[in-house]
């Protein structure tokens, strides 16, 4: 029987155990996110959650279609960033934030404000106007600018002449007797027109409301929309001014020495202008 091969291995190799493997290990860490990323786009959907929210509330009422459809995306885009920012937080292991549920919560709002002041203008019968804060875009120089429907009258530094008592006005000194006569006038026109107003208010706009203008005839006698009113004398002027939404300012105003007496749709008294 042949041989095998020899074994040419030194005394003893054989009897050592094996050597283990060398393994090594490497721990992976996720990449911290950017300084100051996510707080950047926090900041974004802040501003832009701000600006929705302001647009809708300080721009005039002259411009609904800027206030509603063009200024929404203003606050879809605070609601973006503001996720985003979330999302690159979250990743990496930490929580949200302040910054981005503020700002979000601001662009959620914005966007509702700006739908609702579009819904107001188009459909204003069933939605209400939005509240309007004090800006340069919505003042203006006078609550109503006035409408004079006769001459233009003498300035109001003048005297007050010396008049006779017209009929139905309270007869009193000579001369206290011009206010007495616009003032009789004026009650009589500020009450037929609130009559209006209440008419319409309880019956719709069919059988009254506010008249949006007023006409002096040949004779005198006041007309606006389908009512007629009282009428006013030759030597006096009217000066009205009326909205759809049922506000009016009336005066009645003597051509010659400017004195004029009113009323308008925040206050029941008459007042001298």
């Amino acid at each position: 029987m042949a041989q095998g091969p020899r074994d040419w291995s030194p005394a003893g190799h054989w009897d050592e155990p094996p050597r283990p493997p060398t393994t090594r290990y490497v721990t992976a860490t996720p990449a911290a996110p950017r300084r100051g990323q996510p707080r950047l786009l926090a900041l974004l959907s802040i501003l832009f959650g701000l600006a929705a929210c302001w647009f809708p509330l300080a721009l005039s009422d002259a411009d609904p279609g800027y206030r509603g459809w063009v200024i929404t995306t203003a606050g879809i885009t605070a609601v973006g960033f503001a996720i985003t920012a979330s999302r690159i937080r979250s990743s990496h292991g930490y929580s949200t934030g302040v910054l981005p549920v503020l700002g979000g919560t601001l662009g959620a709002i914005g966007t509702v404000l700006c739908l609702w002041s579009a819904a107001a203008f188009y459909w204003p019968e069933s939605v209400p106007s939005l509240p309007q804060l004090p800006s340069p875009a919505n003042e203006s120089p006078a609550a109503f600018p006035p409408d004079p429907l006769l001459a233009p009258v003498a300035s109001p530094t003048a005297a007050p002449p010396v008049v006779e008592p017209i009929a139905g006005a309270a007869i009193t000194a000579p001369d206290e007797q011009l206010l007495a006569n616009v003032r009789h006038v004026a009650r009589n026109l500020c009450t037929g027109v609130a009559a209006s107003k209440q008419m319409g208010m309880q019956y719709g706009s069919g059988f009254g409301g506010v008249p949006l203008s007023l006409t002096v005839g040949a004779d005198g006698t006041v007309s606006g929309g389908t009512a007629t009113y009282s009428q006013l004398p030759i030597d006096m002027a009217l000066e009205y001014f009326g909205t759809p939404e049922g506000d009016y300012s009336l005066t009645v105003r003597d051509i010659v020495s400017g004195l004029g007496v009113g009323c308008d749709s925040f206050s029941d008294n008459l007042v001298t202008r």
